[in-house]
């Protein structure tokens, strides 16, 4: 009888389990407080460029 309830109660939690899978993970991220997010941007070039390397 023990051994029945104890499987019982084990599938019960194992249907109770939500796996997640990374997906809506960036979600859960705090948003930057206002001016920390002001700071940011303002440290950010306006423009950005690519320097090419010289073949030889």
């Amino acid at each position: 009888m023990l051994r029945w309830l104890g499987l019982l109660s084990g599938l019960l939690a194992a249907g109770s389990v939500h796996a997640e899978n990374g997906y809506d993970a960036w979600l859960r991220y705090a948003p930057l407080e206002a001016d920390v997010s002001r700071q940011y941007r303002e440290s950010l070039p306006a423009v950005v460029t690519r320097r090419l390397c010289c073949r030889e």
